[in-house]
């Protein structure tokens, strides 16, 4: 399923690369699949990517597109994680989040059959912070 795009489980492969779950824990392998799921909507790969960007875990050290990833999915619902947003605005420069948010603004907007008010969301937010 997985390799036919099915994101719900690209991102269960994800878990089960980062967490060492009947395989050799594998970070950059949990990354690649996350960033399937990401790709393919799915929320929870979109915040275990950027967690993994935020920290370097199996891929460059990356905050722009962390903030990315933490932004589209905070805006498309998972409102918990817009602290975790927030925190990781505090630490970039107002390029990087302009950066950040442009990136998001666009991936929402190629996606938009998904959610036509996350694009409104993020538009109305980039002059903030």
């Amino acid at each position: 399923a997985a390799a036919a795009n099915h994101a719900p489980a690209q991102f269960q492969l994800g878990e089960i690369y980062r967490q060492d779950n009947g395989v050799a824990a594998n970070s950059r392998q949990a990354a690649d699949w996350y960033e399937r799921a990401a790709e393919g909507g799915w929320f929870g790969a979109q915040m275990a990517l950027a967690d993994m960007y935020a920290r370097g875990d199996g891929v460059v050290r990356d905050p722009v597109a962390a903030h990315k990833w933490s932004n589209i999915a905070a805006e498309m619902g998972l409102d918990p994680y817009n602290a975790d947003r927030d925190a990781l605005a505090a630490t970039m420069s107002e390029q990087e989040i302009a950066a950040a948010r442009r990136q998001a603004h666009d991936w929402i907007a190629e996606h938009r059959h998904w959610d036509e008010g996350a694009i409104a969301a993020i538009s109305a937010t980039k002059e903030k912070d």
